[in-house]
């Protein structure tokens, strides 16, 4: 599964709802510069801490589905290429390989 991502948006909503701290598992989350950025300015607190994050952002869930389904295409478009190019062609730059 993928980490989630807090991004300037979810600082607006943290503050929007009135938090003042938003939890963010430093295993788990990635905070954005920008994030960062937004969090001081609005005086919100990002804690970054080892274990769960219960203020994690309602989008974290979301996001991973999203991040899991490019992947899956991902492979899927890999696969599919595999399939129908010619054997010995280099995948990269479009030219057969020497």
């Amino acid at each position: 599964m993928g980490k989630c991502i807090i991004a300037v948006e979810d600082i607006l909503e943290a503050a929007k709802a009135g938090r003042k701290t938003l939890a963010a598992a430093s295993a788990d989350c990635i905070v954005t510069p920008g994030a960062r950025d937004k969090a001081a300015e609005l005086g919100i607190t990002i804690a970054e801490g080892a274990g769960s994050a219960p203020g994690a952002p309602a989008a974290a869930p979301a996001q991973a589905a999203a991040a899991a389904a490019s992947e899956s295409l991902v492979r899927e478009v890999c696969r599919l290429m595999q399939e129908r190019l010619p054997a010995g062609a280099a995948a990269v730059g479009g030219r057969p390989a020497a």
